[in-house]
């Protein structure tokens, strides 16, 4: 992400530039001194260890959208593009569990990529199809937004039939 130190998950998902910056306007007021000295498997083990459920469900969201944007810059040899100075981007997806319910998340960066706003949820739902579920997504993060108060410019889904 950054061309940085080698690619390592422990670097593009804790030690990054970007992903600090990520870090660092998070509500999860991770140590910097954690960030640089752990592995991402012992951090992981930390949280879930001192989070609450839907703490960790968010964790595991932003580092997914960290790790797919890492995955989408080297696939296509440039960063994922940014929303405009001074307006906002919301990245949105879904997924269905073993029981049938329902996993929704969001989140919201600036054009530097930091962290505006993240969320995600587990609820139980009448879809039939991955778009719907996803359009669930986007609506979730759409609607979070505009509860505080974001006016989002760009809208992301990995649905290619929604956005």
């Amino acid at each position: 992400m950054c061309g940085g130190e080698s690619e390592s998950v422990s670097h593009i998902l804790l030690r990054c530039s970007v992903t600090l910056n990520t870090w660092g306007r998070s509500p999860f007021r991770l140590n910097h001194n954690d960030l640089v000295t752990m592995d991402f498997k012992s951090l992981m083990w930390l949280l879930m260890k001192t989070l609450p459920k839907y703490g960790v469900c968010l964790f595991v969201l932003v580092t997914w959208n960290l790790w797919k944007a890492q995955n989408r810059r080297w696939k296509h040899g440039k960063n994922l593009e940014p929303p405009a100075q001074g307006k906002l981007k919301l990245n949105s997806d879904a997924g269905v569990f073993s029981d049938g319910s329902v996993g929704l998340g969001f989140i919201v960066r600036d054009e530097t990529g930091s962290l505006i706003l993240a969320g995600s949820k587990r609820c139980s739902v009448a879809a039939d199809n991955s778009t719907m579920i996803e359009a669930l997504a986007l609506r979730f993060g759409a609607s979070s937004a505009l509860n505080h108060g974001l006016h989002v410019a760009m809208l992301e889904s990995d649905s290619r039939n929604l956005v």
